[in-house]
């Protein structure tokens, strides 16, 4: 009797969920004048349903542990929208939990200028993992792995290996194609950026990812000073990713997420030498000196 009660109570405070996901799409067309906006709120909503609501990987999470994130995608002005054929920027943001607190870290902040689609209202948003479908639901199913691939990265060594793969799929897929963003020849593509992601060169962007929140931010509520140390230690390591190549996509990535919790934490709590940090930060992201100086000690 005792077991069964013990396993109700389980079952009433723990929630399992196929999907992976708990991110809110957003749909800006405020720049679009004169025309109908129906579509854009159905389009907004169909989109929130498609990714919460697809299980991209075959493990069941807690509610809790879903990855919490969001898609903005905003229409480049008037003529961004025009005979059901959109143009637009898409800004994914995804952060995961630190333990034993109560700060959520930052993951992912990445802005996509190229997204381009086609989309009728009421268009089903359905993926299918053996065939390119169209550029709207295959750029959303690639972010979606993306989020994952880089969340599993800051829990285990190599975590997103997996995720990171089926993100790669979909890019070669892609190239058979016309659409928009998925180019070779622009680096800055999802193709280059997942490109980067499954490579062996890179290596060293997934060691610091997993040192960086496992192995620091998480030891941090139990001792801030060594956890600030192990921080350190991490970000050090990021001269082998700039070695091999000092304009790495993976590595802007990183310090477009990275760049104002990195300033924070080294302006703050236990005194922890840093001028040599600094200086390299600043080497290896110049774009962000300013930001750096102010780093404290």
């Amino acid at each position: 009797m005792r077991n069964i009660i013990l396993i109700i109570a389980l079952s009433i405070s723990s929630v399992f969920y196929a999907q992976e996901l708990n991110c809110t799409v957003t749909f800006n067309a405020k720049n679009v004048g004169g025309t109908n906006t129906q579509v854009f709120k159905t389009l907004e909503k169909a989109l929130n349903d498609y990714v919460n609501n697809t299980a991209w990987t075959n493990r069941t999470v807690a509610n809790n542990e879903r990855i919490n994130c969001s898609m903005i995608i905003t229409v480049n002005g008037e003529k961004g929208y025009v005979n059901n054929h959109f143009k637009t920027t898409i800004q994914i943001q995804s952060s995961r939990p630190i333990y034993n607190s109560s700060y959520e870290s930052p993951v992912l902040n990445y802005k996509d200028t190229n997204f381009e689609f086609d989309y009728a209202e009421f268009d089903p948003l359905e993926f299918d993992q053996t065939a390119f479908t169209s550029n709207l639901i295959d750029t959303i199913a690639f972010y979606a792995y993306t989020i994952i691939g880089l969340d599993g990265d800051t829990f285990a060594k190599n975590g997103g290996a997996q995720a990171f793969q089926k993100a790669l799929d979909i890019a070669n897929k892609a190239q058979s194609q016309e659409a928009s963003g998925w180019s070779m020849d622009n680096t800055r593509s999802r193709y280059h950026l997942i490109d980067e992601l499954t490579s062996n060169t890179y290596d060293a962007f997934h060691q610091v990812m997993y040192a960086y929140h496992r192995l620091a931010l998480d030891t941090m509520a139990a001792d801030a000073k060594t956890g600030k140390e192990k921080l350190k230690s991490a970000l050090i390591q990021l001269k082998k990713l700039y070695d091999v190549r000092s304009n790495a996509l993976v590595l802007q990535l990183f310090f477009d997420t990275k760049t104002d919790e990195i300033v924070d934490i080294f302006s703050s709590g236990p005194k922890v030498p840093n001028k040599d940090l600094k200086l390299l930060l600043i080497k290896l992201s110049p774009y962000n000196a300013v930001r750096f100086q102010r780093m404290k000690y």
